[in-house]
């Protein structure tokens, strides 16, 4: 059976996560890992089975024995990482976001459409089933025409690597780390583009703490996106969706679980699990975690699209698009005036 060789580069919270998913699919071979932490590094092939580590990621797409290249590295790697990759002839799939500049993601798509490669943008939102049946009955009429939608996307901000706060190797704060995912998710979920935006953002040290942002689709839907950096208590993922006939609300964060535990001590889990606060008292621990937040489906198709040449749902030109969308809400906030956005070809 042929095998899909993955060279791995980035070795934190997604890293891990793209790794357990690999270790429950047998068509895949986990073949190197690199990082900027070797000691880390090292750890990570032994605990996940990868058969080699370099410092060096160049190594990685240089690699004869490499299929596919998997980009968890920070933000401000993304770009150059996926261009050499790409020119090198290896398949890519990538976390958020595809770039840190409008510019970097403009020669990453040149790149790919030169080389003809098989890349995807991993929003893992579009996988998770729960948005899935949502699409399902939206496509289906059952609640009427979207007349309102919202979305949060909260947290308590990241602590485990400095370079988050860093505006020019993360390209921006809460919008790029956590809005970005409804930013990649919306018009593929409700069938239409966003054409307008109106924002709001406080700011943070280097960057932006906490963004509100209002926005118009091409259907006519309004809808508003919310995320901070600022929230304590854990993460709050939620989605409202109101249409002419029905209504759809999702808690993509602690109901989806079915599962609360109470704790009379804070326990720190902000090393291992970004965006999460210590908490005491009531709790959500995540439950099938890959499978309920959808990375498990999401690298399942990659591999299914690798290896049966099928085409990927969620491409490079989605998180071309994400970031589009973010660079004219930073404008709004910025200016103080509505944005006008072009509509695009939702995949």
């Amino acid at each position: 059976m042929k095998k899909a060789r993955i060279g791995l580069i980035g070795t934190g919270f997604m890293g891990r996560a793209h790794s357990i998913c690999y270790s429950m699919d047998d068509r895949v071979e986990l073949t190197a890992v690199s990082s900027l932490e070797e000691n880390s590094g090292r750890k990570f092939i032994d605990e996940f089975g990868y058969k080699r580590f370099s410092k060096d990621w160049e190594s990685l797409t240089e690699d004869k024995a490499i299929d596919i290249i998997d980009i968890t590295a920070p933000n401000f790697m993304h770009a150059e990482v996926a261009i050499a990759a790409s020119k090198a002839g290896k398949a890519v799939i990538m976390e958020k976001p595809l770039a840190v500049s409008i510019k970097e993601a403009g020669k990453v798509m040149e790149t790919v459409r030169e080389n003809s490669t098989l890349a995807m943008y991993a929003e893992n939102r579009r996988f998770a089933p729960v948005f899935d049946r949502c699409r399902n009955i939206i496509d289906a009429g059952d609640i009427g025409a979207v007349k309102l939608f919202r979305i949060n996307e909260l947290g308590s901000g990241p602590k485990h690597s400095g370079w988050y706060w860093n505006i020019k190797k993360a390209g921006g704060g809460a919008l790029i780390d956590m809005g970005i995912h409804g930013l990649g998710l919306v018009e593929w979920l409700l069938g239409s583009s966003i054409v307008k935006v109106s924002a709001m953002r406080t700011p943070a040290i280097g960057t932006e703490e906490t963004v509100v942002t209002s926005v118009t689709f091409e259907s006519g839907t309004l809808g508003q996106f919310v995320c901070s950096w600022g929230i304590q208590g854990g993460l709050d993922i939620r989605a409202e969706i109101y249409g002419s006939k029905g209504t759809l609300l999702v808690d993509h964060s602690r109901n989806v679980n079915g599962l609360m535990l109470y704790r009379d001590k804070s326990i720190s889990v902000t090393e291992s699990r970004p965006h999460r606060s210590s908490t005491a008292g009531w709790s959500f621990p995540p439950v099938d975690e890959w499978n309920v937040k959808g990375h498990h489906r999401e690298i399942r198709h990659f591999i299914d699209c690798f290896l049966e040449g099928i085409t990927c749902r969620s491409t490079f030109e989605a998180g071309y698009r994400a970031l589009q969308l973010a660079h004219a809400i930073y404008k709004s906030a910025e200016e103080g005036r509505e944005i006008e956005v072009p509509s695009w070809d939702i995949e």
